[in-house]
């Protein structure tokens, strides 16, 4: 499945999900994909914002290897 961020060519924004890339362009040419606002069907790909996903924080080695990794909260006496 693919999401689409569309826009009409009265600037209407909404989004749809659709197959694949081919599926969409079939749909649009067919004049199948209309707004839900105005129901032009004069649509078109709006820009999307990436999907950035957050950085895993880098493990220690022994945690890594599966071993136990002892912790000392902030503020106590380390000892």
């Amino acid at each position: 499945m693919i999401h689409y961020q569309l826009r009409c060519d009265q600037a209407h924004e909404f989004d749809g999900w659709y197959r694949d890339s081919a599926a969409f362009e079939k749909l649009v040419a067919a004049e199948l994909v209309e707004c839900p606002v105005c129901g032009s069907a004069k649509v078109n790909r709006a820009l999307m914002a990436p999907a950035i996903t957050k950085a895993r924080p880098e493990r220690a080695p022994a945690e890594a290897a599966g071993q136990a990794v002892a912790t000392v909260p902030a503020g106590a006496p380390a000892g």
